[in-house]
Formats: structure tokens, sequence, C-alpha cells
């Protein structure tokens, strides 16, 4: 799937995030087309609350012996065990061990009726990113086209950049 969307965005000119849904909805030549769903900060759900109270994490298996979660090869979640994992440690082992997570015996009280979005608003970028786009927008690199998309941005001062690693090729400059 990445790689088909990378090979068809490789020469296309992409200024937005609609310019990319379009694009991610057209990069399959094949059928069917990906389907690209539009969503909202407040279709972001705070599942924290939610996991804290019915899934309790846990270092004994069912039969009490200790789990090995970095030997674990092979996870397989069943919809008619929802609160079992099931493991092996080996792909070749006969049978699964299971893995209880539920906090409580019986069915959780808690519903997902309970669950709260995880933003009340847009997510602001940084102030200086903001002033990044304003200024490849005055300066014409972005086209004139898409400008309420930058200049509705949400900033703030306040707001981290958060930049990926650099490569181990890379250059890093001197601070």
């Amino acid at each position: 799937m990445h790689s088909t969307i990378e090979h068809a965005t490789k020469h296309l000119r992409i200024y937005t995030t609609r310019d990319w849904e379009v694009a991610i909805g057209c990069a399959r030549k094949q059928k069917p087309p990906f389907i690209v769903r539009r969503i909202q900060h407040s279709d972001i759900s705070d599942l924290k609350q939610l996991a804290a109270s019915f899934v309790t994490n846990r270092n004994r298996n069912t039969v009490g012996e200790a789990v090995n979660w970095l030997r674990i090869k092979w996870l397989r979640f069943c919809k008619n065990k929802p609160y079992i994992i099931q493991y092996k440690y080996q792909i070749s082992d006969e049978e699964f061990l299971e893995l209880n997570v539920s906090s409580r015996r019986g069915r959780p009280s808690v519903m997902l009726s309970n669950v709260v979005p995880a933003y009340t608003q847009r997510l602001p970028i940084s102030a200086l990113k903001k002033a990044d786009l304003l200024a490849l927008l005055k300066s014409k690199i972005i086209p004139a086209e898409h400008a309420s998309f930058y200049t509705k941005l949400p900033s703030s001062a306040k707001a981290r950049d958060f930049l990926p690693e650099p490569h181990r090729d890379e250059d890093v400059p001197d601070e």
C-alpha cells in the first residue's frame, strides 16, 4: 500500500491534506481503490481510561507460568475471547498459551459509550512552523489558491516541533 502511494505521488505537487486525500484515493489502479476516510480531531478517542478500567498488564498466563514477552513469536486475538491473548514462543508449537488481561472476573462494567474524545480542539503547530509556511505562501512557492488552508492552521508559541531523528548518513548541523 505504502509503495503504491509513494509511486503514484512521486511527481505530484501536494500542498494540503485534501491533496493527499485525493492522491491516495486515486493511487491504486486495480479495483477496489483505496478508501480514504477524512477524520476530525473530535473523532480521535482517549482510550487510556477505558483500557485502565478493564485491561490489566499480566506477567503470568492462565496456567500460572511466567510470560516472557521478548520470546513471543505469534499473538492471536479471537473475537469470541475478547480478554484473552493467545501466544506462541515458536511458530511450530502445537498449541497456543493463553493470557487473561481482564481486570475482574465477569464482564467489565465500563461501556464503550464512556469513551471521551482525546482532543477538544485542533492541535496547533508551532508559531515558527506556521511563519515558515506563510513565508512559502508569500514567496509563491505554495500557490495562492491554498492560502486559506495555511492561514487557518492553529498555531501556538508553546507547541513543539517533533522532528524525526536524522538518518545516520545525513549531516547534522552543529548547534
